[in-house]
């Protein structure tokens, strides 16, 4: 089962997800100004719901709807447990140091199949994001590090999105590719000689290069707010797909979110 420190990891995590983005290419749609002076900053409040499936073995995620706080300045974001700094933005080029709480680990009670596994403990990761955003498409390039050499890990994400939009509702599809090293996939999807019994045996894995697609379907029309709607599938790599750990190759998740500003300057 859940502890309620990783419930609440899980739930703002979901508002680190191309929320100042989404807020701009609204605002600049809208008939906004495009200086960036003019976009919405301060403290914001929100709530959502999120619905996902896990590729390990027994573990079955409850649906949650909880509460969330964030904070949006014109360099500065905190939302949830992402914090960012712009480095450099122009018109098409946008660099961010980022720093992140990664909620990705297990413990021994989540499912009945990890009995006698040892902790895999969640994370602080930090990088760089790297962004070129030539008229409706935005290409993104993530490096993060772990901080606290949980897994000694590093996490690199290619994406492609392209944003349409019909009047004041929002699409934008997406695809990434997702490097994670031998060290990153080893730790959480590896099983230690200690840990190896009938049905889970002694598991090295390697670097792994796994894909995604996701849908957004996104509106300020409601309650002076942003609501937003978004579908991800995940395809694993073999190395992680084939670790005893793990039951399928593919997950998924769906969240449904709605954010406001206290106020706006």
């Amino acid at each position: 089962m859940f502890n309620f420190r990783r419930i609440i990891s899980l739930s703002l995590v979901v508002f680190s997800v191309n929320l100042s983005a989404l807020t701009t290419e609204a605002s600049n749609e809208s008939g906004q100004q495009q200086d960036s002076n003019k976009q919405k900053t301060g403290w914001f409040y929100g709530v959502f719901a999120k619905l996902e499936s896990s590729p390990y073995q027994g573990v079955s995620k409850p649906s949650q709807v909880l509460p969330a706080l964030g904070y949006k300045s014109e360099l500065f974001s905190l939302t949830g447990p992402e914090a960012n700094y712009t480095v450099f933005d122009d018109t098409i080029f946008n660099t961010k140091a980022v720093i992140q709480y990664r909620s990705v680990g297990f413990e021994e009670q989540d499912s009945d199949f990890f009995t006698g596994m040892r902790k895999r403990q969640n994370s602080v990761f930090g990088g760089l994001n790297f962004s070129v955003k030539p008229d409706r498409w935005t290409y993104q390039l993530r490096y993060l590090r772990d901080l606290q050499n949980r897994s000694k890990g590093n996490d690199i994400k290619l994406s492609a999105s392209y944003f349409s939009n019909f009047g004041p509702i929002f699409l934008t599809p997406s695809i990434a590719l997702n490097y994670l090293d031998r060290h990153y996939t080893n730790y959480y999807y590896g099983v230690k000689p200690l840990e190896s019994k009938v049905g889970r045996e002694t598991y090295n894995a390697s670097s792994v290069l796994n894909k995604s697609i996701g849908f957004t379907l996104a509106t300020p029309i409601f309650f002076k707010g942003f609501s937003r709607l978004s579908f991800t599938q995940n395809w694993l790599d073999d190395s992680i797909s084939k670790s005893p750990l793990i039951d399928s190759n593919r997950y998924w998740s769906i969240n449904v979110s709605f954010t406001r500003f206290f106020s706006s300057h």
